[in-house]
C-alpha cells in the first residue's frame, strides 16, 4: 500500500517528504498554540504538537453553472489545461494572478486568440508594483490578441460584465 502511495504522490507532495516535513490531511483545528485536532477523512481523530505550525488548506476554484454564466460547462480549471488535446482557436482566461497570466501568455504564444478577464484595473495585484505596472500593458499588446478585460459583478446579480480593451498594434 504504502508503495503505490510512494507513486501516487506529486511533486508538491516528494518536496515535503524531501523536507522532512509531516504532512497531515484532514480537517484541523486549534486546541492550543502548538496542538492540532486532526480529523482524517475516514472519521478518526488525533492530534499533533509542534513548536511550529503550518496549515495549508489548499483550494479548488468555484467554477459557476450555465444558469450563472451561459457557457461555464465549457470552462476548465487551470488543472484541465493539461488535458486539452488540440490547441484552441480562443481562449479566455479568467483571473490576474501568476498562473492565469502564465497560461494566458503560453496560449498567446502558441498562437491562441487569447482573453484575459481580470476584476481589478492590474494583473499580479501581490507583487511588485513594478511588475504589476510593467506586465499589465504587455499582456494588451501580446501580438494583438490578447485582450485585457476588466470583469465585475452585476450589481445584485451572480454573472460577470466585462469590458475588453484591444491595443492597437
Amino acid at each position: 500500500m504504502l508503495d503505490k502511495r510512494r507513486q501516487a504522490l506529486t511533486r508538491s507532495e516528494k518536496n515535503l517528504i524531501n523536507d522532512k516535513v509531516d504532512y497531515h490531511e484532514g480537517y484541523a483545528s486549534f486546541v492550543d498554540p502548538h496542538t492540532l485536532s486532526i480529523k482524517t477523512l475516514d472519521g478518526e481523530t488525533y492530534t499533533v504538537r509542534s513548536k511550529k505550525i503550518t496549515v495549508a488548506v489548499g483550494g479548488r476554484p468555484t467554477i459557476p453553472s450555465d444558469d450563472q454564466i451561459p457557457g461555464a460547462s465549457y470552462g476548465i480549471d487551470s488543472d484541465g489545461f493539461f488535458d486539452i488535446e488540440e490547441q484552441p482557436k480562443r481562449v479566455a482566461v479568467v483571473g490576474a494572478g501568476y498562473i492565469a497570466v502564465e497560461l494566458a501568455g503560453v496560449f498567446n504564444t502558441l498562437g491562441t486568440e487569447t482573453h484575459l478577464l481580470i476584476r481589478h484595473e492590474k494583473v499580479l495585484r501581490t507583487f511588485d508594483p513594478l511588475i504589476q505596472d510593467t506586465l499589465t500593458p504587455y499582456m494588451g499588446e501580446l501580438n494583438g490578441r490578447t485582450r485585457r478585460c476588466l470583469a465585475r459583478p452585476a450589481h445584485r446579480q451572480r454573472r460577470l460584465v466585462s469590458t475588453c480593451t484591444r491595443r492597437p498594434t
